[in-house]
Formats: structure tokens, C-alpha cells, sequence
């Protein structure tokens, strides 16, 4: 979407690095970052982690932190 376009060059030119098409797999935190891993088994030590990745976010879930608010009681698709 635009929006998404929006954020992510604004992120970029900020000199965040926006990992796309990975599935997190398991993220530890310590006093200093994060080490996250991938299933395909990629490993990365990051400062920040964002879950921006909605309803069933993995980030989320991994660090059992409930969503808070509603689903939509419809299907929404985009093409």
C-alpha cells in the first residue's frame, strides 16, 4: 500500500534495516539487543524488534504479549 511505502522509505532513510519475507522463529532479549532467529535459520542481533505483523503476530506470541482490541468479523482482501 502507499502507506506501508511511506513508512518503510522513512524507516530506510532513518537507516532502519526492514527485513521482509523471514518468519521469526524464536527472539531472545538481553541489557543490550535483541538476537533473533529465523526458520531458515538465520540468526540477527538487532537494538529494536517491531511486530508489525498483525492479529497473530509472532513477535507477540513469542514474547506472550496478548492482542489487544478486535478483529474484524470479515475477510478483507486486496487485489
Amino acid at each position: 500500500s502507499g502507506t506501508e511505502q511511506v513508512l518503510a522509505d522513512r524507516a530506510e532513510r532513518l537507516g532502519v534495516r526492514v527485513i521482509r519475507d523471514a518468519e521469526l522463529a524464536g527472539l531472545q532479549q538481553d541489557g543490550d539487543a535483541v538476537d533473533l532467529t529465523f526458520t531458515n535459520g538465520h540468526r540477527l542481533r538487532a537494538r529494536y524488534v517491531v511486530g508489525c505483523d498483525g492479529t497473530h503476530s509472532a513477535v507477540r506470541r513469542l514474547l506472550g504479549v496478548d492482542f489487544v482490541g478486535k478483529q474484524y468479523a470479515t475477510h478483507i482482501m486486496l487485489a
